[in-house]
């Protein structure tokens, strides 16, 4: 069944002329969100790709609180083998609250929250009933690559109008805030010594920390951002730059703020790619170890059908992505298949890379 069958015409011709219209785009913050007192940005993604390749979604939420509102967005895509729809595509103001990275429900996006303000199921609906539903499942594994950063990779089932397929989800939240020395005050710190990302202050019902606070502040987002047209490499700057300071003025280059692309293996190894200031970040979970990847390079092949993916250190990692989409939009994301070599390991991988941000 086509993802076009699978979503009823009534939602797409209801949600089309919202995705016409961009405010804030597919992701990060627009430039004039951080002026009028902007206190502290909060971001979360969660990725889905199926197990078997034949689906994928990306859902992207923000916030910028401005003191007297918050400011949120909210965009998804989601693919089932006819290309990539939009979902979903909104932007809102929202009365001040306590714990404002949390997310909430507006328009056709719908919550199920558990007792730890745990996502149980994310779901689209209209007045018909449900058009899709994403459900995170078991924890797997976790990466912290920067205070303000956390990348948890879960099961996770989704269902776009048919039958629930499997698969896996990196869900990754991204904490940023102007105020970072009194919020650091009232913030527990995690394993490690490291900050919850999005926690600012510490829930005085639990006791635990909710969002990260940082100074950096993420990258505005291009007209036209697009993989498959650059042929400039991405790749990130001296790891010795890490968390150095704001973004906005010249340090902390490697803060990392969005996740570029998530891949998985038949075997159950993971692979995810991070957009820092400077570049790319990575992080390579294989079921019994992980590599950690200061620097990634993802570089254009010359027949533009592809990326070759390198990483130097300890373990050096190498590969080849090809992608699948035949006519892709400009900003929707692209579904890969392609295969890592690394440590004397050859490993085949599917997932989704997103468009690449602009640079500063």
């Amino acid at each position: 069944m086509t993802m076009l069958r699978l979503l009823r015409p009534g939602i797409i011709a209801a949600l089309l002329p919202l995705v016409a219209c961009d405010d804030a785009g597919m992701r990060g913050l627009a430039s004039n969100d951080r002026d009028n007192a902007t206190r502290a940005e909060y971001a979360r993604e969660m990725i889905f790709v199926a197990d078997d390749a034949t689906a994928a979604a990306v859902l992207d939420f923000a916030t910028v609180d401005a003191g007297s509102t918050l400011r949120r967005s909210a965009h998804a895509w989601a693919e089932a083998g006819s290309g990539w729809t939009p979902l979903y595509d909104l932007s809102w103001e929202d009365v001040p609250m306590r714990r404002a990275w949390r997310l909430v429900p507006h328009g056709p996006l719908r919550l199920r929250v558990g007792l730890e303000d745990d996502i149980e199921a994310l779901m689209v609906r209209d007045e018909d009933g449900m058009i899709a539903s994403l459900e995170p499942g078991g924890f797997i594994s976790e990466w912290t690559p920067f205070r303000t950063a956390q990348v948890v990779l879960r099961e996770a089932t989704l269902a776009l109008g048919g039958e629930p397929v499997q698969g896996w989800l990196v869900d990754a939240r991204f904490g940023v805030s102007l105020h970072a020395a009194e919020a650091e005050a009232n913030a527990d710190v995690g394993p490690n010594g490291v900050v919850p990302p999005g926690a600012a202050m510490a829930d005085t019902a639990t006791g635990r920390a909710q969002a990260a606070v940082d100074t950096s502040t993420p990258s505005p987002p291009a007209e036209d951002d697009s993989v498959s047209l650059s042929a400039a490499e991405d790749t990130a700057a001296d790891p010795a730059a890490r968390d150095s300071g704001s973004r906005s003025e010249g340090g902390g280059a490697r803060s990392m703020y969005t996740v570029r692309a998530v891949l998985f293996g038949t075997d159950g190894a993971a692979l995810v790619l991070g957009q820092t200031g400077g570049g790319l970040t990575g992080w390579l979970w294989t079921g019994e170890d992980e590599l950690v990847l200061p620097t990634v390079t993802l570089s254009p092949t010359p027949d533009g059908s592809g990326w070759t993916v390198e990483a130097g250190g300890g373990t050096p990692l190498s590969g080849n992505l090809r992608m699948l989409d035949e006519e892709p939009l400009p900003m929707s994301p692209r579904m890969v298949r392609g295969t890592i070599r690394f440590g004397g390991s050859e490993v085949e991988l599917h997932g989704v890379l997103r468009p690449a941000p602009p640079t500063d």
